[in-house]
């Protein structure tokens, strides 16, 4: 592709949808990237029954919430359900 830079270990994408994931690892498949989401959009946190960190970050005029676990089977199955 011309112009692709890889995605690196580390790197923080913002979706369409206005979730910011991490990129973990170096390897990705082609067309997709291994990542965790790690801030979701405040206007949407009630859908996730997740224990949250008592702060809002911003981003110009969105605002997101960070769950206060990040990894655990139980924090990956909650994410799966409510981006399903």
């Amino acid at each position: 592709m011309d112009g692709f830079q890889p995605v690196r270990d580390g790197d923080i994408l913002l979706t369409k949808d206005n979730f910011i994931f991490y990129a973990f690892g170096y390897d990705h498949p082609t067309d997709k990237v291994i990542s965790y989401v790690k801030y979701i959009p405040k206007d949407i946190q009630a859908q996730f029954r997740l224990p949250w960190i008592n702060f809002e970050w911003n981003l110009d005029e969105l605002k997101f919430v960070r769950p206060k676990q990040l990894y655990s089977p139980e924090i990956f199955k909650e994410v799966q359900r409510v981006f399903k």
